[in-house]
């Protein structure tokens, strides 16, 4: 986690992705800071492709994205101009009814107006 949070203060975006590939090689398996601080770095990055990857590939760990994990994909989407691929990512938020998506709810609204 501290190698991955370090990448992303230092804007080493394709080595906070690296990181999380190898970890799973070494049977280490990154929890949802992880996952946050690699999305984080790619949305500092404009690296809207890494991060939709990424935030595809989180079942894959076991995990569940949590709402800093969407604001970061659709902020990252947003930012870049991807319209349509944050719309895509706005149908697959509007079939969750966990509120502890709620976070993520202004970004929604703010893509929708813009795309």
């Amino acid at each position: 986690n501290s190698a991955i949070s370090c990448c992303e203060k230092c804007s080493r975006w394709c080595e906070s992705l690296a990181l999380l590939h190898d970890m799973r090689f070494q049977e280490i398996f990154p929890d949802m800071f992880s996952i946050n601080s690699a999305l984080l770095s790619c949305r500092n990055a404009h690296r809207w492709r890494e991060a939709l990857d990424l935030f595809r590939c989180v079942k894959e760990f076991s995990l569940q994205a949590d709402a800093l994990s969407w604001d970061f994909v659709l902020a990252t989407c947003e930012e870049c101009g991807q319209w349509m691929q944050a719309n895509a990512l706005l149908l697959k938020f509007q079939e969750l009814s966990d509120l502890q998506f709620l976070r993520p709810f202004d970004r929604c609204v703010s893509i929708e107006t813009q795309g």
